[in-house]
């Protein structure tokens, strides 16, 4: 099945504003594990979630074509 480049360029839209919430949630997340409970121990699986979110927002940049 092949995607029509209008409909592609909308799923990447969305896809994008997605990992981009969330980036936002994970980061709001972690500064209250980190600042406000004092939950370092969780802070690890957060900063690996956060990694990972990125890696895939930034190879999400790299399929304009």
């Amino acid at each position: 099945m092949k995607f029509d480049p209008q409909d592609q360029q909308d799923f990447l839209r969305i896809i994008k504003s997605l990992l981009f919430t969330s980036i936002f949630v994970q980061i709001v997340i972690l500064g209250v594990y980190v600042f406000g409970e004092k939950q370092l121990a969780l802070a690890f699986p957060m900063l690996l979630g956060i990694f990972v979110t990125i890696v895939a927002l930034v190879y999400s940049y790299g399929l304009r074509d």
